[in-house]
């Protein structure tokens, strides 16, 4: 043990901190076994200074340093106890710290009294002006969607304002969804109105630009031979459209070059490439 060890016991021991006392005769006497190992070792199992995090265990070591206790995840400089009061007069200790019952949310009411909403007032657990308790957390009822206007009120749109599930500005509730009307193809101009075209602008169903709408469907009229140059304008079976025309493939008759798409030209009543 050196000689930091022996005066940090020497202090403990003369305040009468039996328990704390063996705490780090137990913790020396692990750190002079490793520290024979080596020197990284050792430093492993010093103890925590305050101000740190640790955890409210007893082994393995490292604990806080003595004349200090592990205080909700940190260790902090033990303020009283073993016959030491608190410095303002009737406050009380709570493992080793001074404390209020009356604000203090590990200690509302009594040591070890917990609010699970993280708020104490007047030693009662609780919630600030304006929130609720709801299982535990603190929510306000006017704009939480899992607690809108009461708790475990669930807002299937996720947007609760005034304490009623809605929808933002521009948007509107369809069968419990906030929809745009005005582009929604599933909602256009209203609930439930399906644009077959696939397309919604301005609550209107139509097409993209460079496309016409032929039976519902969106279609290029420059090149669907389906649908060349005008809505149901068919060409025949071989036949490509280009330019809203219908003409004359490859492999296909032809009289005059003008009946050959662009691509393959006229040659001997048939049409070829170039």
């Amino acid at each position: 043990m050196d000689a930091i060890h022996f005066d940090a016991l020497v202090r403990v021991w003369s305040a009468g901190s039996r328990r704390v006392l063996l705490r780090g005769l137990t913790a020396s006497a692990f750190a002079g076994l490793l520290g024979s190992g080596g020197g990284e070792e050792a430093a492993a199992v010093q103890c925590i200074p305050p101000r740190r995090r640790c955890a409210k265990q007893r082994w393995p070591p490292p604990f806080c340093c003595p004349g200090s206790v592990c205080y909700h995840g940190f260790c902090r400089q033990r303020e009283c106890g073993f016959n030491k009061s608190c410095r303002f007069r009737g406050q009380p200790c709570c493992g080793g710290i001074c404390t209020n019952f009356a604000f203090d949310p590990y200690n509302c009411g009594g040591c070890g009294q917990v609010c699970d909403t993280g708020y104490c007032q007047n030693g009662v657990c609780g919630c600030p002006h304006d929130l609720q308790d709801c299982s535990g957390l603190c929510v306000d009822l006017d704009s939480d969607p899992d607690n809108c206007g009461g708790c475990r009120q669930f807002c299937t749109t996720g947007n609760c304002q005034g304490g009623r599930c809605g929808c933002d500005q521009d948007f509107d509730e369809c069968a419990g969804v906030c929809v745009d009307l005005t582009s929604d193809p599933n909602n256009c101009g209203a609930c439930g109105h399906v644009c077959s075209t696939g397309n919604c602008q301005e609550s209107r169903c139509g097409c993209n630009q460079g496309l016409d709408e032929c039976g519902g469907v969106c279609v290029d009229l420059e090149t669907d031979p389906s649908h060349c140059g005008l809505c149901r304008h068919a060409c025949h079976a071989g036949q490509k459209c280009e330019g809203g025309q219908c003409c004359q493939g490859f492999g296909q008759p032809c009289q005059t070059a003008a009946d050959c798409c662009d691509s393959v030209t006229c040659i001997n009543g048939s049409c070829h490439f170039n």
